[in-house]
């Protein structure tokens, strides 16, 4: 049996590759009520990971990204460690998942959890609906036994994520709090036989799927709405956020027209608020803006269809951190190209608002957001192909177009592509002509067209 030291920077890094680079995280802490809770949405910093796996601190990791996409597959086992896991792999080897899982063991010896580890990120819905076939496939399993699976209470003893909701929190490793203050033992990461484990074995597997889903998930969709609004809400105003955005997806597959999309989402968001446990997560339902805004967004950026065509051609890869040497242009750098990523878009032309982006990496505001952009232009590693609409009253405003360079390609060839792109041309269109462009690798502002002395005479 091999010995890992799982506080290692090595470690560290292999995990967090694994988790697909989360970027933001959540603290465990115990509230005023005396309970375990998860507080608001931070930066993941690597000293934060070290401090987690050192037992310093504790945190949880998004199983789903805000966009709806999953970082991870998980299992959640509290009880009966040693067999519940082993028909979960079963489960993923018949599937041939075995080499991009691994364990981790829990608080006490009953306890645990199985990881699969995916590349590239797969929607939500599909892993969704993945993590809970699986789930099935093991309670079934025990019930052909002559000891079924009883767990004590089955929804929280053994859980699958991401789950239909959020996704949620999901606490990989570390130390568990305790509200007795006494220390829980350091969680192990262990490979499919048990033994501990470096994981430098596991490889993220590509899950394949149809983005058409046929009449199971279109029923799937409205048994999620169903279920949700029956079920208590204890997320905060991010998972509230990320609800209302999935509310929007689906009520335009009901409907094309915005405004009654908007009437669809207001009253299932007016159910969601009555669930609340939490006073800012029920704020974020109640705000008639948000729900505009996720609306719109779910209208501007619908599902990518996946098709033979669209993906027989190589993706641009973006740039790596140690090729970009300058810290505050990599930052902003790598949140968008994470999100293009996780959405499938151009990378040459894509909408992101200032906001959005401090949110994914983890600014205080849009206005800090966008000063480290403009470090990140002027080191060349991307360009603002037009400035957007700023938001107004009675409009809900433009996302900034934005144009990264890639591996192997200049930022000038970057741009001539992306102004090609029919949203470039559009956003012309409606908004005017963009306030700067980019000539032979240098920016250049656009000068307005000349008022000319004399008026033409009237034909």
């Amino acid at each position: 049996m091999q010995s890992v030291d799982f506080t290692s920077v090595d470690f560290a890094k292999r995990l967090k590759r694994l988790l697909k680079n989360p970027t933001t995280i959540e603290e465990q802490y115990v509230n005023k009520k005396g309970k375990l809770a998860y507080g608001k949405a931070t930066l993941l910093r690597f000293s934060k990971l070290l401090a987690h796996l050192s037992g310093k601190a504790t945190i949880g990791f998004y199983t789903c990204e805000s966009n709806g996409y999953a970082n991870l597959l998980a299992w959640d086992i509290d009880e009966r460690f040693t067999e519940v896991r082993a028909e979960v792999i079963r489960s993923l080897k018949r599937r041939k998942w075995g080499r991009g899982s691994f364990l981790t063991t829990g608080s006490d010896p009953g306890r645990g959890k199985v990881i699969l580890c995916i590349n590239p990120r797969i929607p939500q819905a599909v892993a969704n609906r993945i993590a809970r076939e699986i789930y099935d496939e093991v309670v079934a399993a025990f019930a052909d036994t002559l000891c079924p699976l009883r767990l004590t209470s089955p929804h929280k003893k053994f859980e699958y994520r991401p789950s239909e909701g959020t996704g949620g929190i999901l606490r990989i490793m570390g130390r568990k709090l305790r509200l007795d203050g006494s220390d829980a033992p350091l969680e192990q990461a262990l490979d499919l036989n048990g033994d501990p484990s470096d994981l430098k074995y596991v490889k993220p597997v590509t899950i394949p799927y149809a983005q058409n889903e046929t009449e199971s998930t279109q029923k799937q969709s409205r048994n999620w709405i169903e279920r949700r609004l029956k079920s208590p809400f204890t997320g905060n105003r991010k998972d509230a956020y990320s609800c209302i955005s999935g509310f929007a997806y689906e009520a335009l597959k009901k409907t094309k027209d915005v405004e009654d999309a908007e009437v669809m989402v207001t009253g299932w968001c007016g159910m969601m608020a009555d669930l609340c446990g939490r006073d800012d997560a029920k704020k974020q339902f109640m705000n008639e803006r948000e729900i505009r805004k996720a609306v719109q967004y779910a209208k501007d950026n619908p599902p990518r269809k996946r098709t033979a065509k669209a993906d027989a051609g190589p993706r641009p890869e973006p740039l790596s951190k140690k090729s970009i040497a300058n810290s505050r242009a990599c930052r902003p750098y790598q949140a968008l190209a994470e999100f293009v990523e996780a959405k499938r878009l151009n990378p040459h032309c894509f909408g992101k608002d200032y906001a959005s982006l401090a949110a994914l990496a983890g600014y205080s505001d849009g206005s800090a957001a966008s000063k480290s952009a403009d470090v990140a232009e002027n080191f060349g590693v991307l360009f603002r192909l037009h400035q957007g609409a700023r938001h107004q009253a009675g409009s809900e405003g433009t996302p900034t177009l934005w144009c990264l360079r890639c591996e192997g390609e200049t930022l000038q060839a970057a741009y001539d592509d992306g102004i090609k792109a029919d949203r470039f041309r559009e956003y012309v269109e409606n908004l005017g002509p963009a306030r700067f462009r980019l000539v032979g690798g240098k920016k250049i502002r656009c000068s307005p067209e000349p008022v000319p002395d004399v008026l033409p005479a009237a034909a």
